[in-house]
């Protein structure tokens, strides 16, 4: 018998979590981002770059290692990845995995896919999707989306957390308001 995804999802959304520190500060710098006037020439790989380093300042000030995928980094299999390895016997072996980061500006189904690669990603402390969308309800259905696809893999570890942070493009004249956060955890 298939589970009520659905009624799951809303029993938890009645808990509303908090955003940690960390997430805090990348919502933060996320912001001060969206007020760069400059976006509106910006390419989705402008944004995409401009967004792992946006990021990646806030994860190396907090004393992590912050890996984004390009052609100076390790290709890892999300597009950012931060850790902390550990030293002495263990140096070099990565002891903490805090975040893992996807970011998609293409259609429904391009983050959606790419979403799936945060869902696998089982001992990440926080899951990290940026991405836009037309429209707030646009924004949300893509979150909805990704909370029935969190629900329905056999492995989501409990505590999960999964950051979405939306640039809606309706907003966009905005600046930092053009971004709208959701954290879910499972």
């Amino acid at each position: 018998m298939q589970p009520n995804i659905t009624a799951a999802i809303q029993k938890k959304d009645l808990l509303v979590p908090e955003l940690d520190a960390l997430e805090s500060e990348i919502k933060h710098a996320l912001c001060t981002l969206g007020r760069d006037t400059s976006w509106r020439s910006w390419t989705s790989t402008d944004w995409t770059r401009k967004v792992k380093e946006t990021v990646g300042n806030v994860i190396t000030r907090n004393g992590f290692v912050w890996n984004a995928s390009g052609p100076n980094n390790i290709e890892w299999v999300w597009d950012g990845v931060a850790y902390k390895v550990g030293e002495g016997e263990i140096n070099g072996w990565i002891i903490k995995l805090r975040l893992v980061m996807e970011s998609e500006w293409g259609e429904k189904e391009d983050v959606e896919y790419d979403f799936q690669k945060l869902i696998v990603a089982a001992k990440a402390e926080t899951r990290l999707l940026v991405f836009s969308a037309r429209t707030e309800s646009a924004g949300d259905e893509i979150v909805d989306s990704c909370k029935k696809g969190i629900a329905a893999f056999a492995d989501t570890c409990p505590g999960a957390r999964y950051l979405f942070a939306c640039w809606l493009n309706e907003r966009a004249d905005r600046g930092s308001d053009a971004f709208v956060f959701k954290l879910h955890v499972v």
